[in-house]
């Protein structure tokens, strides 16, 4: 009872089914500039601050955290 066969397995997958496919196409083209960073990945660009840090990612999304906020403590007062 709730066994999976050998046989019912195998006869529903073919080799297509089996083969390992990387996220990353081999076609994917990127830019890099002097300093080392990737400029652009797949015709999106990437941005960065002064520092080099990555600001943006290519797809509209920050890199970094937003800054904390600062709270004004009662303390003190």
């Amino acid at each position: 009872m709730g066994q999976i066969l050998s046989e019912s397995l195998a006869s529903t997958l073919s080799g297509e089914d089996l083969v390992w496919r990387p996220s990353v196409s081999a076609t994917d083209a990127y830019a890099s500039n002097g300093l080392n960073q990737y400029t652009s990945v797949t015709g999106a660009a990437l941005g960065y601050d002064g520092n080099g840090n990555l600001t943006n990612d290519g797809q509209g999304r920050s890199a970094q955290p937003p800054p904390p906020q600062v709270r004004q403590s009662s303390a003190g007062r």
